[in-house]
């Protein structure tokens, strides 16, 4: 088993964040997630990565939340109503989906690029 082999998770974490970045898109964490979720729930195993990838996997599906919202152009106040977010949360979520380029701003407009 990996956990018992002495695996160094500063390598996985790094790997974990190279394959993100490569495909510019971080839903690979939402997998990993799963598969360390069931490695805790079948064996009672958990590693010292699990903090950052739950993270990396909330910040996708806030994400994806705002982005299947966006099925036209919308004032990020329309996009905060209509989620019943605060304005804050709406402006850091749709950053993040700039980061990927999901998404083009026209001032306060919003539209989603796929």
């Amino acid at each position: 088993m990996l956990v018992q082999a002495g695996l160094d998770y500063d390598v996985v974490r790094d790997e974990l964040e190279a394959q993100i970045e490569r495909l510019g898109n971080d839903q690979f964490a939402t997998f990993a997630n799963e598969a360390l979720v069931e490695l805790e729930k079948r064996y009672g195993v958990s590693t010292p990565i699990e903090d950052r990838v739950q993270e990396l996997t909330h910040r996708y599906y806030r994400g994806l939340e705002i982005f299947q919202t966006l099925d036209e152009s919308i004032t990020v106040n329309e996009l905060a109503a209509e989620l019943e977010l605060d304005t804050d949360e709406v402006h850091d979520r749709l950053a993040y989906l700039s980061t990927f380029d999901r998404i083009r701003r026209d001032g306060d407009t919003v539209r989603s690029v796929e």
